[in-house]
C-alpha cells in the first residue's frame, strides 16, 4: 500500500561513526515511461570519497509489518586515471576525424585551440589501463560549433569504453555528445561546457560514466 520507508546510514568501512544519508526513493512503475521496471527503491549516497570502501545499511520500515535493516558492504570507484603508456596525438579542425579513425588504446588527442564545425565519431575503444584520451588545448578556445543544427550529435562515441572527453565546449546544437555502446563502461566527461545544447549528453547501453567539472548551460 506504498505507505513502507527505507532509511540509510552509512560509514567508512573498518570505523564506528554513522553518517545519515537520504532515504531511498519509491519507485512507481506506473510513471517510468519506455521501460518495464519493478516496484521499488533507489537512490544515492552524496559526498563519499573516490576509492574508498563503505558500509551501508538500510533501515526497511512498515507500518504494516515486514520491517528489516539490511547491511551491505560496497566501495566507490577511483578516480579516472591518464594512460600509462600515453601516445600523444595532436589534431586540429582540418584532420581530427582523421587522429579519431587511427585512435588506438593509450592515445592522447589533444585539440589545437580553433572552431569546430564537422560532427564526428569515434569508433575505437581504450582500455582501463590505456584509455584513449580526447583533450582539448583549452576549454574556451576548443570550440565544437554545430552551427544550429537540429538533428545531430557533434561527438559521437561508438566505443566499448575507457574513453575519456574533456575541455572542449560544446554549443548551438541538438546533441554535444552521444555515447552509443553495447556493454560500454568507463566513459570520462570533465571540464566540458555546453552552450545552447537541449541534450548535453546522450547515453544508449552503456556503465559507468564519470561526468564532472563540466558546466552545462
Amino acid at each position: 500500500n506504498y505507505n513502507a520507508t527505507v532509511n540509510v546510514r552509512y560509514r567508512h568501512s573498518g570505523t564506528a561513526l554513522w553518517k545519515n544519508a537520504m532515504p531511498l526513493f519509491r519507485v512507481r512503475p506506473e510513471t517510468v515511461l519506455n521501460y518495464i521496471v519493478s516496484p521499488q527503491f533507489a537512490g544515492s549516497i552524496f559526498d563519499l570519497r573516490p576509492g574508498t570502501n563503505y558500509d551501508v545499511e538500510l533501515q526497511a520500515v512498515d507500518p504494516d509489518g515486514g520491517s528489516q535493516t539490511l547491511l551491505l558492504a560496497r566501495s566507490t570507484r577511483s578516480l579516472p586515471q591518464l594512460p600509462v603508456s600515453p601516445r600523444n596525438v595532436s589534431a586540429n579542425p582540418s584532420n581530427f576525424q582523421s587522429a579519431l579513425n587511427a585512435a588506438q588504446p593509450g592515445d592522447v588527442i589533444t585539440l589545437a585551440d580553433g572552431i569546430y564545425t564537422g560532427l564526428y565519431t569515434l569508433n575505437a575503444s581504450g582500455t582501463p589501463s590505456n584509455p584513449i584520451v580526447i583533450r582539448g588545448n583549452h576549454r574556451d578556445r576548443v570550440i565544437f560549433d554545430g552551427q544550429n543544427c537540429t538533428v545531430c550529435v557533434q561527438l559521437w562515441i561508438n566505443s566499448t569504453g575507457d574513453v575519456q572527453v574533456e575541455r572542449i565546449t560544446f554549443r548551438n546544437s541538438a546533441r554535444a555528445i552521444r555515447l552509443h555502446a553495447t556493454n560500454g563502461s568507463n566513459f570520462v566527461l570533465r571540464r566540458i561546457r555546453t552552450t545552447n545544447v537541449p541534450t548535453p549528453i546522450f547515453s544508449l547501453w552503456v556503465d559507468q560514466v564519470t561526468i564532472a567539472d563540466s558546466i552545462f548551460e
